[in-house]
């Protein structure tokens, strides 16, 4: 579990449903069921006040919001969220060396068109989705910048029309 939007502006005293519906979730339980892999039953339990999630997983809750109902209360809480830390790292670090691994390649393809002739470059153009391409560009910059990347994170939940207008998902 990499997420994390303890950088964002959190209201402590949301609940997990008001949390998830300012989340880049949108909403979504399947969603952050998914992201936690959890079964999306557990997760709705969770939201909806049913069932309270098991120390681990709270904690895995608190990691990821940041809510001060999650805080850790108990030694065998904090145990779990030294576990659930260290766990946490382990797999930020591999992601990191998949990313970069996947960058190399993506660089070392891309140097065959460097030098490939013109009719290559316009096969490789016509296959190419310009909105991939902005994306990933542009949130490798934000990547960069925390302040950015979290002001992004604000503002992606926002539809803004042509017209200037905001509305938001709710």
């Amino acid at each position: 579990m990499i997420v994390s939007l303890k950088g964002a502006k959190v209201n402590q005293q949301l609940s997990l449903r008001d949390w998830l519906k300012a989340s880049p979730f949108k909403g979504s339980v399947t969603s952050l069921a998914s992201f936690l892999n959890i079964p999306p039953k557990t997760v709705e339990d969770w939201v909806y006040g049913r069932y309270r999630p098991s120390p681990r997983s709270k904690m895995r809750l608190f990691l990821l919001t940041g809510l001060s109902c999650y805080e850790p209360s108990s030694l065998a809480e904090r145990q779990a969220l030294h576990e659930v830390r260290a766990e946490q790292d382990g797999e930020s670090d591999q992601m990191i060396q998949r990313l970069l691994n996947s960058l190399d390649n993506v660089m070392s393809e891309l140097d065959f068109f460097r030098y490939c002739t013109a009719t290559e470059r316009e096969k490789l153009r016509k296959r190419l989705d310009g909105r991939h391409i902005a994306y990933i560009s542009n949130l490798l910059q934000l990547l960069l910048n925390e302040e950015r990347f979290q002001t992004w994170l604000e503002m992606d939940h926002l539809n803004i029309p042509l017209g200037g207008r905001a509305r938001r998902h709710d």
